[in-house]
């Protein structure tokens, strides 16, 4: 800094908005809290079924209480910055192989998501194209969609998902439901009528800011 002849202090360099606008965002950040949450879609106890038609393999990933810790939420608004995903599928020991298809999805109406709702063809969810409708009229969003062949061999098969995201969500309720603006779930589905069902079994974790 210099005084100039008027008196008035003359910056030596010109304000760089860019660095402005990172030392407000990093200041924000700072304030912030990272919240952990957690969801399982089955577990060692009780794993999920996965069948053809997906009825049971649908979870919310937002349902998440208000609470004090870092496991719960403050308020009802967040943004989630990382989906993580532990996965092992178990293949159905009739039918030999199976085949899995997993999605991770962003919901914006105000009901529930179903197999309906996120696919378009009800008779072949492991192949169909999304719903056209919410797609077009932004009800749907899909974040992630794989397939996972598989063979029977005793072995279950394993996949990590990580996904980095900016996704604001809020709640309506101070209980541990989901979302009302931007619900993430996970929906799973297989080639498989057998019974036996093929299984799953996944931990499920949100990184958000509050």
């Amino acid at each position: 800094m210099k005084r100039t002849r008027s008196g008035t202090i003359k910056s030596r360099r010109p304000v760089n908005k860019q660095q402005v606008r990172t030392m407000i965002t990093n200041a924000v950040l700072h304030d912030s809290e990272r919240k952990f949450w957690y969801t399982n879609l089955g577990t060692t106890a009780a794993p999920q079924s996965v069948t053809s038609t997906g009825s049971g393999s649908i979870v919310s990933l937002t349902a998440i209480a208000q609470g004090l810790t870092n496991l719960t939420r403050v308020g009802n608004n967040a943004t989630v910055k990382e989906i993580n995903g532990k996965i092992s599928f178990y293949p159905d020991s009739t039918d030999i192989t199976n085949c899995f298809r997993l999605v991770i999805y962003k919901w914006t109406d105000t009901t529930s998501a179903n197999t309906a709702a996120i696919f378009e063809i009800a008779g072949s969810l492991l192949v169909s194209p999304f719903n056209v409708n919410n797609i077009k009229t932004k009800k749907l969003q899909i974040l992630y969609d794989r397939l996972f062949p598989t063979s029977y061999n005793g072995m279950p098969k394993a996949a990590t998902i990580k996904l980095k995201t900016h996704i604001p969500v809020s709640w309506s309720s101070t209980s541990a439901v989901a979302a009302i603006t931007n619900d993430i779930g996970v929906c799973v589905v297989s080639d498989s009528t057998a019974v036996p069902s093929p299984q799953i079994i996944s931990t499920w974790e949100l990184l958000a800011d509050q």
